[in-house]
């Protein structure tokens, strides 16, 4: 998805938040969130496999 796509997108979400009676601390909690589970997934990833017998060290 390109980038003026990713801000089209991201401006309706806010407004959708904002719309719905969410406050702007609380699309902060939800971007926060968004965050983690993406830098735990790309943590995930690029961690390189141990080999069993150097588990432990």
């Amino acid at each position: 998805m390109p980038g003026a796509e990713l801000h089209v997108l991201a401006k309706t979400m806010f407004r959708d938040f904002m719309n719905a009676g969410y406050q702007a601390r609380d699309v902060i909690t939800f971007a926060t969130e968004l965050l983690d589970l993406v830098i735990a997934s790309v943590r995930q990833t690029k961690e390189p496999r141990r080999a069993p017998d150097e588990e432990g060290k």
